[in-house]
């Protein structure tokens, strides 16, 4: 049986356990575990609207799971990586985290939530969305070859200069209206 332990404030135990975790899944999933914002938020101990999810299985010296959920200025972040050696085919630990999650934002007053998939498939698709929640948006990594050539049409860039900042801050809230991270800067 696995048992989730809600956590408001992380201690050196709890952040050592959780790297030791996103370590192991790292290796195998070749990307983060986490987000920078979700990760400095755990070696933080967590802030406000902060809670750690932490998923053990009796017998076992290490945690098995972990989710986190972060309050942003208009919406909820959540993340969750399982242990590569306890991830099995019906993703019951990765649901049983995401249902807690989900349950402590609506103590907190819930709210729009953000759930980041790095390496999404279908199964964790159809797991998700047994939980409750919609696919909103997909990211790409767009690439191509350097140098361009010659004939390419190319924008006119410069340098950042002081009295930039309103514009710029205007045009990223706008770019990422909807995003709990890089929208709503003041």
């Amino acid at each position: 049986m696995t048992d989730i332990e809600v956590k408001r404030r992380m201690g050196e135990d709890d952040i050592a356990e959780v790297a030791s975790l996103t370590h192991a899944a790292e290796k195998v999933d070749n990307h983060p575990a986490l987000g920078e914002h979700a990760w400095l938020d755990l070696v933080l101990g967590g802030r406000h609207g902060f809670a750690g999810f932490v998923a053990r299985r009796s017998g076992l010296g290490h945690i098995i799971g972990y989710a986190q959920v972060t309050k942003g200025p208009t919406s909820w972040g959540l993340e969750f990586v399982v242990h590569p050696s306890h991830r099995d085919s019906d993703m019951s630990t990765a649901r049983a985290l995401i249902q807690e999650a989900l349950k402590e934002i609506e103590i907190q007053g819930g709210g729009h939530v953000h759930l980041w998939v790095s390496k999404p498939q279908l199964s964790v698709d159809e797991m998700i969305m047994s939980c409750g929640l919609e696919k909103g948006r997909d990211l790409l990594q767009m690439r191509r070859p350097l140098p361009i050539e010659d004939d390419t049409p190319r924008p006119k860039v410069r340098h950042f200069k002081n009295g930039d900042e309103a514009q710029w801050l205007d045009l990223n809230n706008r770019a990422f209206k909807n995003h709990p991270e890089q929208g709503n800067w003041d």
